[in-house]
């Protein structure tokens, strides 16, 4: 720094450098423990913390697994998507700026006890970021799946649910599990043709018939879980 003395622009150097290795904004995670009922999991950072030594030398330090980190899941209101958290799930840990531990006991206006910015001790978990060891399934009726619409539930498997683009005067239409081909019947139009069925066979007689036959009413045939238009 010009003006100033080399051993104060070194102290000067030096302490803004320890100042910035100890703010901590997002780093790569992975969950060791994951606890259902509190929504919270133990992270461990997979990204080692780079520092400086007084000699200028750059060293790495592993950081220590991380308690009580709450896992972000969308959600508003009554509504909320969520997913399995096994262990090993990568993530990604964001640091908030201070303490979020007494807005979480309340949610109310708070203030923090632990006033530290961007310290390693209030960080959440958000689910979403995979390395490229552990990609996305690239089998081409997965990749057309997502390209061409959405999936929810396996990437790589059948237990899933696909918004897909379709032909004709439909533009989407929903799959119900990843080989599905047929459309699914819907009740009102079964109960329609089963009435016009009714209709006509008690009203249909052969020669010489003692008697028209008559039909017992249809049985539902609608699904209990799954609608579809």
């Amino acid at each position: 720094m010009a003006g100033i003395p080399v051993s104060l622009a070194e102290l000067v150097r030096t302490a803004t450098r320890v100042e910035r290795d100890d703010v901590f904004v997002a780093r790569a995670g992975k969950v060791t423990a994951y606890d259902e009922l509190t929504n919270t999991a133990v992270v461990k950072p997979m990204v080692k913390h780079a520092l400086f030594k007084s000699s200028g030398e750059r060293v790495f330090d592993e950081l220590p697994e991380i308690p009580f980190v709450p896992v972000m899941f969308p959600r508003a209101g009554n509504f909320v998507l969520t997913m399995p958290v096994p262990v090993g799930t990568p993530v990604t840990l964001l640091f908030l700026d201070v303490s979020h531990a007494e807005w979480v006991e309340t949610g109310d206006v708070s203030e923090p006890v632990d006033a530290q910015r961007h310290g390693l001790g209030w960080p959440v978990a958000i689910l979403g970021m995979f390395p490229d060891n552990d990609r996305m399934s690239a089998d081409p009726v997965d990749v057309a799946a997502r390209t061409g619409g959405m999936v929810i539930g396996e990437h790589d498997g059948t237990a899933r649910i696909e918004i897909v683009k379709a032909d004709g005067p439909t533009p989407h239409v929903i799959k119900i599990g990843k080989d599905a081909t047929d459309f699914v019947a819907l009740a009102s139009k079964v109960m329609t043709e089963l009435a016009a069925i009714r209709t006509w066979a008690n009203a249909h007689t052969h020669g010489g018939a003692a008697a028209t036959p008559t039909l017992s009413p249809a049985t539902s045939v609608a699904a209990e879980k799954t609608k579809a238009k």
